[in-house]
């Protein structure tokens, strides 16, 4: 893939013209690129990447027909890559390649590709990045010290050009994104563990309501990651919604909760006013024999 993108001429897109415009969001997180099972490693990533992405833009389509959909966000929520900690963050039976490969030969070209091909079908690529738990350095380094900042601060550069991308990297273990007025506390999903009953949804639905009054700026809805499993949720009139992940077949998460990983992103739309609309779930793969 290239390594500068300077594509900035706007797209000709076909929508209606009626309707109140709405945005579309793509979480993307937990790519856990250099992670090795039966069914995943890095083609099979990238295959799924480009599946995740016709389906971007076919749902986009669909939706432009009863109204205006001119921008896209990304929530870039972590986990970009498995990192090669051997028992610290993972088993050597799991490792495809090592850190350095991981970064500069799978994360940064599939997140460019991902937003080149995002911004031939929208006018705007919104891009909000947090950091996970994988990419974290060395124990005694700072927790900011983060690989997935590297894989956002170089993508962004190959974007400085295009006046159509713009990046918001979070300082912070959250940032909170705007959304046509409607904000969304974006987080890794790591900063709870276990939950009643080791199901994690209890976790992070008490820390949501929380964060309600805690948090320096309102928002609307949490998005996060890390728990490799879809799920939605609302309480109090907040909205919790958890994403996916890339990989099938992964043993400590079977062994470790005893469940399938959700195998996919997480696309939905948002309206000024009604806040989250559609909602798909883009499965894309893990299936059962």
């Amino acid at each position: 893939f290239p390594v500068t993108i300077t594509e900035i001429k706007t797209p000709t897109i076909s929508m209606a013209k009626k309707g109140d415009e709405e945005e579309i969001v793509l979480l993307l997180s937990d790519w856990q690129l250099g992670h090795r099972t039966e069914t995943f490693d890095a083609n099979i990533a990238k295959k799924r990447i480009d599946e995740l992405l016709k389906a971007t833009v076919k749902i986009s389509s669909l939706h432009r027909k009863a109204y205006p959909i001119k921008n896209i966000n990304l929530f870039v929520m972590g986990d970009m890559v498995q990192n090669d900690r051997i028992g610290y963050l993972i088993d050597l039976s799991e490792l495809e390649k090592i850190l350095m490969y991981q970064v500069f030969e799978d994360a940064v070209p599939l997140l460019q590709r991902a937003i080149t091909t995002l911004a031939k079908h929208f006018e705007q690529v919104k891009v909000f990045c947090v950091r996970g738990n994988h990419g974290r350095g060395d124990i005694g380094s700072s927790e900011k010290t983060n690989w997935d900042d590297v894989i956002y601060k170089v993508t962004e550069m190959s974007f400085k050009e295009n006046p159509r991308v713009k990046f918001k990297v979070a300082k912070e273990f959250y940032q909170i994104a705007n959304v046509l007025g409607k904000k969304f506390l974006l987080i890794h999903g790591d900063q709870v563990r276990g939950g009643s009953y080791n199901i994690p949804l209890y976790a992070l639905m008490q820390r949501m309501l929380r964060w309600e009054t805690s948090m320096p700026e309102k928002w609307d809805a949490v998005c996060c990651g890390h728990w490799h499993h879809f799920a939605e949720i609302q309480q109090n009139g907040k909205v919790l919604i958890v994403n996916g992940t890339l990989v099938s077949d992964d043993e400590y998460v079977r062994k470790n909760w005893g469940w399938d990983a959700s195998t996919g992103q997480k696309v939905f739309g948002v309206h000024p006013r009604k806040g989250v609309t559609f909602r798909y779930n883009l499965q894309l793969g893990g299936e059962r024999k």
